[in-house]
């Protein structure tokens, strides 16, 4: 365990461009979260930064069950702390992929569940004018695991929209001109 300004990080979860994410404990309030710990220095360009708070901005408008949740952000002189709801389950393309190999069911009515959520998430998106712009499998996560031993008809776990890293707010009337998302999708 180490200590975390207002959090205490139990173990790594991951890391990516921008830095590390921890499973954390908020010493305050007790809530246990996903915390994303970026180190802002020189490697990071104004416009990294910005995308980064642009991001924040876009996901504190953001509430719905098939939307990270962003709990709260904190910057430090040397750090920015991005507090998330913690989901257990990972990447959706992952537990797809994981299910075919090892016989766990996914059948029609699991992708007609997942699309229904993630197009509620994508409404919520749009009713707030946030364009997403990298929707892909692997920018979802599952609430919890995906449970070895399903049956078919047994509910699928919540999935949560991420990486708002791309979105951008639409103005009426607006035209985006440039290519965003992932290229392969």
């Amino acid at each position: 365990e180490t200590k975390t300004v207002g959090w205490t990080s139990q173990s790594e979860l991951g890391s990516g461009n921008f830095g590390k994410v921890y499973r954390a404990k908020n010493k305050e309030k007790g809530y246990m979260c996903a915390l994303k710990k970026i180190l802002m220095t020189d490697k990071h360009n104004t416009s990294s930064v910005e995308t980064l708070r642009r991001e924040v901005n876009i996901l504190q408008d953001m509430l719905h069950p098939s939307i990270i949740r962003l709990y709260e952000t904190l910057e430090t002189s040397t750090h920015l702390y991005i507090s998330q709801e913690m989901c257990t389950g990972g990447e959706l393309f992952d537990s797809i992929i994981q299910s075919q190999n090892e016989g766990v069911i996914f059948d029609e009515c699991d992708a007609a569940a997942v699309m229904r959520m993630a197009l509620e998430g994508l409404e919520h998106c749009h009713d707030r004018d946030v364009v997403h712009r990298d929707l892909k499998p692997e920018n979802f996560l599952l609430s919890i695991p995906l449970d070895k031993k399903r049956k078919h008809g047994d509910p699928f776990p919540q999935v949560k929209m991420i990486d708002f890293g791309l979105a951008e707010k639409h103005r009426y009337g607006e035209h985006f001109q440039l290519r965003a998302g992932t290229p392969y999708y």
